[in-house]
């Protein structure tokens, strides 16, 4: 058996480039290990004062002000090492990207 998790990004009408991840997960050998990782990123990065209700995101760590006390930096740096956990455990990511250009910027046709 397999989880899938999937996430979207870019499907606001003005966004040139939707895009859709999925990971497949091995839920009896790499999920456990999995959450122990992030729960130590958890610790080691996000500040006292954001831990209660926080939820990664990316949009709020760094679209929105949600956390003007925190570190842009550090921000970045839990960003990067959560990057990094799918080729730590193995789990598969697929991918797919599609280009909305015409619905966000319509083509103009010029005549003479």
């Amino acid at each position: 058996m397999r989880n899938i998790c999937t996430d979207e990004a870019g499907t606001a009408a003005n966004e040139a480039v939707s895009v859709v991840l999925a990971l497949i997960v091995n839920p009896d050998r790499q999920w456990f290990p999995v959450v122990a990782a992030l729960a130590t990123l958890y610790q080691t990065y996000v500040p006292e004062q954001y831990r209660t209700g926080f939820a990664f995101h990316g949009r709020k760590l760094f679209g929105q002000n949600k956390y003007p006390g925190w570190d842009y930096d550090e921000r970045k740096a839990l960003m990067r090492c959560v990057m990094t956990l799918p080729s730590k455990f193995n789990i598969i990511v697929l991918s797919y990207r599609h280009y909305r250009v015409n619905r966000c910027f319509p083509v103009t046709v010029l005549r003479n």
